[in-house]
């Protein structure tokens, strides 16, 4: 069981403020406001506000039946589908808390994470395949606003156990009405996610529909041919998708201006987003791209705007969500000057309540400047002239060539727009004489090779230094992921440790 009483931010931390928003009521809001209007677009067909209340008010009935109350943890393992849809309404109507749990975790995983979180129960595609052994009955209650509302698991990238991230209501809706705001959005429009929404990114398309009205186009699994058939029926204005998707889609060569003129603007999160991609998907779609900034911890951090001037999303992820803030730090000092890189540091009503289970994880992942705690992303950044802020990859992901920092999101940037790189990442590995030298890892397409020669050569005409090109090469089938599809690096190293001691790598 998890309450409010069980974390507490340090000192100094901004917290929720005001707000007064909770789950379900906005559900009853749209309920009584448009209950004969679209809430849901389904492949069975639409579902209306008032058809979508009634389905959560009986799944609510049922959970309390299985002991599911106030503070109860219940892990939620589906795809983008209506029972994922009414079981977290639902979860939140008893007062209970939501642990997300990506779909393609097996059942061993989504169990561990369950009962890392001790949860009472985990459903799956709106079943219910696993109860704890004994639990505490909870009577449930309407939340508070400032109530836990759901868990989410950090991804992973950097080391083999993710953490989980409390998130209250109105952190969590608050952060949606602002993201809502500066897009402008209105009842009248449609949204698709392409991204989970056991991932946070998705998750916020989710609630934008709370927070505005806006009916949400469910896509249970992302193929270009499963979009083209979902945007064919439906006239979606809002596309949230992840670098990945975008690629698929550029990738496909039919023509798409049918389905895709309602479009306004495409949304994108999850991974760092390429100029070229940016590029390419505005050309292709001749609408606007908003690059989208942010994390379990924060939920929608920072965001360009579709008004902006194209270049904008191509160079920066934009300015803080509401009455967020971010520093750019160097050894506890904020950095004001343009292009001096940084730790990205972060304060706002967005910001998780802690690390369930790791008080003391939660206290070091804060820092104090000028006497206020500010949230530590582990991002590098640096201030755009315009004030907007340029994202530089991973604090810990830099290769350190005889004290010359290389950021290894830049040179896998450049690598990927290789037509025959499918994965790429940038490890460092130890140099008795540099320090660390810079260990390109790639897959390709079926029926290509590539060397660390053609490698060079391409960046030669990107016009990178050389001093940023990596100095070996290693081609595997597959680069481990996350289950939201990012370079499992952590994993990677490991697995390339052990090779290079056997002797199987690098000669």
């Amino acid at each position: 069981m998890i309450t409010k009483d069980d974390y507490r931010r340090p000192s100094g931390v901004v917290g929720a403020g005001t707000s007064r928003l909770t789950v379900p009521a906005l559900l009853d809001r749209w309920r009584r406001e448009l209950p004969d209007r679209t809430a849901l677009v389904t492949p069975d067909g639409n579902v209306t506000w008032g058809e979508l209340g009634e389905d959560v008010e009986r799944r609510a009935r049922e959970l309390t039946g299985f002991g599911v109350g106030v503070g109860t943890v219940v892990g939620l393992q589906s795809a983008n589908t209506r029972c994922l849809v009414v079981d977290h309404l639902a979860i939140a109507r008893c007062g209970a808390v939501t642990a997300m749990i990506h779909h393609p975790y097996p059942h061993s995983e989504a169990s561990r994470l369950a009962q890392m979180v001790r949860a009472a129960a985990v459903l799956r595609d709106g079943h219910m395949v696993w109860q704890a052994p004994a639990r505490s009955h909870c009577a449930p209650a309407r939340p508070a606003p400032d109530d836990p509302l759901a868990l989410f698991f950090t991804s992973g990238t950097e080391g083999p156990l993710p953490k989980a991230c409390l998130h209250s209501h109105a952190g969590l809706l608050d952060n949606a009405v602002a993201v809502a705001h500066d897009m402008g959005l209105e009842p009248s429009d449609t949204i698709l996610s392409a991204s989970a929404f056991t991932h946070l990114f998705g998750y916020l398309a989710l609630h934008l529909s709370l927070v505005s009205g806006a009916p949400q186009v469910l896509l249970a699994r992302f193929s270009p041919d499963g979009f083209r058939r979902a945007m064919a029926g439906t006239p979606v204005t809002v596309l949230f998708a992840v670098p990945t998707h975008l690629y698929d889609l550029v990738r496909d060569r039919r023509n798409l201006s049918g389905v895709a003129a309602p479009l306004r603007e495409i949304r994108s999160a999850g991974a760092y987003l390429p100029a070229g991609l940016v590029e390419s998907v505005q050309a292709r779609f001749q609408v606007p791209v908003v690059a989208h900034w942010g994390m379990s911890e924060i939920g929608a951090g920072l965001h360009t705007n579709r008004l902006d001037p194209p270049e904008t999303a191509r160079q920066t992820v934009g300015r803080p969500v509401g009455a967020s803030r971010v520093l750019i730090v160097e050894e506890g000092k904020a950095v004001h000057t343009p292009g001096h890189l940084g730790e990205l540091v972060f304060s706002g009503p967005s910001l998780f309540w802690g690390y369930y289970g790791h008080p003391a994880a939660t206290d070091a992942a804060y820092l104090t400047v000028d006497g206020r705690a500010w949230f530590r992303t582990g991002d590098l950044a640096a201030w755009a002239p315009d004030g907007r802020v340029v994202f530089r990859g991973r604090v810990k992901d830099i290769v350190n060539r005889g004290g010359m920092k290389v950021s290894a999101q830049e040179v896998e940037a450049a690598v990927a727009t290789m037509p025959n790189v499918r994965q790429v990442a940038l490890l460092a590995t130890p140099d008795p004489r540099l320090g660390e030298r810079g260990l390109l890892v790639v897959s390709l397409h079926s029926d290509s090779s590539l060397d660390l020669d053609d490698v060079r050569r391409h960046l030669a005409v990107e016009g990178m230094a050389k001093f940023k090109w990596p100095e070996k090469i290693q081609v595997l089938q597959e680069l481990p992921l996350t289950a939201t599809g990012k370079v499992a690096k952590g994993r990677l190293r490991d697995w390339l440790s052990g090779a290079e001691v056997s002797g199987r790598l690098f000669g």
